[in-house]
């Protein structure tokens, strides 16, 4: 016999081995389609109940602009006005949108407690937290800033498509409303301040009147007709000292914010007249609008890295810092005003106080008639200013304005926007099928059997000498009962297998063997039914042909070749108590003469290592053409590595998609340890269905009947 190294002329590359062999992925996709319907089929009814109890969500949505500056009904010098042109301010009013704050209000003003069941309670749990209530809010409603725009789209789901639209309606009410409220409230403040001014003025002003008139009954109205060089200087020092008075409480107002402004933002600073109104201040800020328009232009036609882009951009972030600089400059420069119209103040006191001392009495009566009238005169107009300003932001107080504009209003949808039905029914196929190709990739990964011929001679380095197909399923029964298909069926596929070994067995290199002997690893591969085929084909050409059962333990032959129960057989010869010749019996199938198992042996495996059965072999290979051994499996019992010596050849038989390929392999190792290497493998019951994968479709020549002997 050959050596398993010489059984295969060549060998695949090692290259060709670690390709992936899509023809073997075709054939197994297509044979396990049935898994990939299972599983997406699965996926889809796992979908549709979805869908069916899933609930139907309506959604609403406005579309708000926000201006780039507020709307400036009044205008009050020395209040800045909100600017929203930069990305800051505007992601400021998206972030406002969604504040916890706000979504409460709209949730508690719609209700949504009790009249949308996602906001309800559970039964017998307890009403809704606040904070609770807010978190439902930002999972139903969005406010989200369209990039590269000045619009923020808000949508609001629900199950109610009109509670929707009006949830939606509401958020942006309540938001204006919020805006509004809150410039109220700074006006509020200044106009409480102001009115306080205001009422100490009004108080200082009565006194100076009230001064200035008893003084006028004291001393009559004599004043005009005594005018001298001292009452001039006089008059001009009240003057002076009136107009750094007047410098000192102008600024004395906005005292505590200069103090802190070095700490303050530009915003605050720019809202103080006496900063705002400087040279410095004007011209910076006229250079930042004219900029910003520029870099609004410039974002809609280049992007961020565009140089251009960035040159603007920090060009416009430099006059930004130009007016931080400017501003606090302005402040300290104020602080300084105030500084020294409170020093010259107090100077101009000293130096009036003097000279009324050494002025003569008409002069000093002049002098202090004309400080009285100036007095009264400098208190009237300060109280008439803040009393103007005063009624300037109470009027700015009760003007509502906003700074969005909206551009579309939320309009009750007539479609559900969840679930979105084609999308999940999409997700579950693309589920269904992933799934099915994965457990189909598993089920390959942990399958060690062997699948294919090719697959079959590398992993067992042996030559195949035949393709079984498995029997259909309709004549699985018939097949069980009377499993020669030679007979049976001659123009099937199985037929034409055995026809098939029989040619291989017969151009074997070291000639037609005479002496077959046909095993397998384990019991259940078809060694027996193989064994039985093969001797009827070759019973088909005229052939003497002696068919042993020498499975003493289990003999497999009984249902090809039926035998009344106790016949003499081979346990009976090699035992001595019958002669080669009454063993052997006549079948159904011409030239075909079958030797079954015999009478039970207690000691089955000394009788076949018994001189004896070399002695029948020896005389079966005179009597016959042909002598077939149906021997036990290896890796069951050692029976069949006794007696494989005796034969020309072994078939070994392989239950494709079955076996594992070590169970094989460990066969084969039993049969190296006893010097016997296998002249090749038969792959039996290989699937019908893929005939055109495994090698052995007959195409329409099967259908034509064209098959004999």
């Amino acid at each position: 016999m050959a050596t398993r190294s010489s059984t295969k002329s060549t060998q695949p590359p090692a290259s060709e081995a670690k390709l992936i062999d899509l023809h073997a992925w075709f054939f197994l996709l297509r044979e396990k389609w049935w898994i990939i319907a299972l599983c997406l089929f699965g996926m889809l009814a796992l979908a549709g109940a979805y869908l069916l109890r899933k609930v139907p969500v309506y959604t609403a949505a406005t579309i708000v602009q926000v201006t780039e500056a507020a709307d400036n009904v009044i205008n009050i010098p020395g209040v800045a006005q909100d600017n929203f042109k930069s990305d800051i301010a505007l992601k400021s009013v998206e972030g406002a949108m969604n504040s916890n704050s706000l979504l409460l209000r709209v949730a508690k003003l719609n209700d949504l407690e009790t009249e949308d069941p996602a906001f309800r309670p559970a039964p017998g749990d307890p009403p809704r937290t606040d904070a609770e209530l807010a978190e439902i809010m930002q999972r139903q409603l969005q406010a989200k800033l369209k990039r590269g725009s000045r619009l923020i789209e808000i949508s609001f789901d629900s199950v109610n498509p009109e509670r929707a639209a009006k949830v939606a309606r509401t958020l942006v009410e309540e938001y204006t409303k919020g805006y509004f409220e809150q410039n109220a409230k700074s006006a509020t403040a200044a106009n409480d301040f102001l009115r306080k001014q205001a009422a100490e003025l009004k108080e200082r002003l009565a006194k100076s009147e009230q001064t200035l008139q008893e003084y006028r009954e004291k001393h009559g109205t004599v004043f005009n007709d005594k005018q001298d060089v001292t009452l001039d200087y006089l008059k001009q020092l009240n003057i002076k000292l009136e107009e750094a008075r007047s410098n000192r409480i102008k600024i004395e107002s906005d005292l505590p914010i200069l103090r802190k402004a070095q700490t303050l933002p530009p915003e605050e600073l720019l809202a103080i007249q006496s900063v705002s109104g400087l040279p410095d201040v004007q011209e910076a800020l006229k250079l930042i609008t004219t900029k910003e328009s520029e870099f609004s232009q410039i974002k809609k036609r280049y992007l961020e890295l565009h140089p251009k882009y960035i040159q603007t951009q920090s060009e416009l972030r430099g006059l930004r810092e130009t007016l931080d600089r400017a501003a606090r400059k302005g402040a300290s420069i104020a602080l300084n005003t105030y500084q020294g119209a409170k020093e010259a103040e107090a100077k101009l006191k000293t130096a009036l106080q003097e000279q009324q001392k050494g002025g003569v009495e008409l002069s000093r009566i002049a002098i202090q008639y004309d400080e009285l009238r100036r007095q009264v005169d400098s208190d009237k107009l300060l109280y008439e200013s803040v009393l103007t300003r005063a009624k300037e932001t109470k009027v700015g107080e009760a003007i509502e304005n906003s700074n969005i504009r909206i551009v579309q209003d939320p309009l009750v949808p007539k479609n559900p926007s969840k679930p979105r039905k084609p999308l999940i029914l999409a997700v579950s196929c693309a589920i269904g099928l992933m799934s099915g190709l994965a457990i189909i990739i598993l089920q390959q990964a942990f399958d060690t059997s062997l699948r294919s011929l090719d697959q079959a001679e590398v992993a067992l380095d042996l030559d195949s000498l035949a393709a079984v197909p498995e029997i259909e399923s309709k004549k699985l029964l018939k097949a069980e009962e009377s499993p020669l298909v030679l007979i049976d069926d001659p123009s099937s596929r199985q037929a034409e297998a055995f026809r098939c070994l029989r040619t291989s067995l017969s151009l074997l290199p070291e000639g037609s063997p005479k002496v077959i002997l046909f095993t397998s690893s384990i019991p259940g591969e078809g060694k027996s039914f193989c064994s039985a085929n093969y001797a009827t084909s070759l019973a088909q050409q005229n052939l003497r042909i002696l068919i042993i059962d020498a499975d003493l333990r289990k003999p497999g032959l009984g249902k090809s070749f039926p035998t009344k129960h106790g016949v003499i057989g081979l346990s009976d010869v090699l035992s001595g108590k019958a002669v080669f010749e009454e063993a052997c019996h006549s079948t159904k199938v011409p030239n075909l003469t079958f030797m079954p198992a015999g009478n039970r042996n207690a000691s089955p495996l000394e009788l076949l290592a018994d001189e004896r059965f070399a002695k029948l072999i020896r005389e079966a290979r005179e009597k016959f053409d042909r002598v077939i051994l149906d021997s036990a499996p290896i890796n069951a019992v050692s029976d069949a590595l006794l007696i494989v010596k005796h034969a020309d050849a072994t078939a070994f038989v392989v239950r494709a998609r079955k076996t594992p390929a070590r169970t094989v392999l460990r066969a084969l190792h039993l049969l190296e340890g006893v010097d016997q290497t296998p002249a090749g493998f038969i792959l039996n019951r290989l699937p019908s269905r893929l005939a055109g994968y495994y090698y052995y479709d007959a195409g329409n020549y099967s259908s034509a009947g064209v098959y004999g002997t």
